[in-house]
């Protein structure tokens, strides 16, 4: 985990008492701003792929393309879901069985939930895990 929080760059920003292990796990509460914004990547790369991978339109098929590889392919990129998710303990198996699952009507639905702040309440209850860094 050390490795992924450096490819990250997370490391540099955190203070230098909580650097010793990273200091991501006991300081999740403190740099959860983070966290929740690399969720909401995710989110709306999960979005991206449900809503135009049966496009017609090219422009939005390759938009769906670039999310499933960002998803779904392995590696070791300073941004990859891969190493975000071991930067941040996000459950990356969950998270990406639950982008395979949603579908256009969903994204629909979650885009009115989103209005009203409750998007990442659902994706917690749909995976079973806090993926905003609160603890419910």
């Amino acid at each position: 985990m050390e490795a992924s929080v450096a490819k990250l760059g997370v490391r540099d920003q955190l203070p230098p008492s909580s650097r010793e292990g990273c200091g991501v796990d006991h300081n999740r509460q403190k740099y959860s701003p983070y966290r929740t914004l690399w969720v909401r990547v995710f989110i709306r790369a999960a979005f991206d792929y449900a809503q135009y991978k049966t496009s017609k339109d090219l422009k939005s098929r390759r938009l769906a393309e670039d999310a499933y590889r960002w998803i779904f392919d392995e590696n070791h990129d300073k941004c990859s879901l891969q190493n975000i998710c071991e930067s941040f303990d996000l459950p990356l198996d969950l998270l990406r069985a639950w982008a395979k699952r949603i579908t256009k009507n969903d994204v629909k639905k979650m885009e009115q939930l989103d209005r009203k702040g409750l998007v990442l309440k659902t994706l917690d209850r749909a995976i079973g895990s806090s993926v905003s860094g609160n603890r419910r």
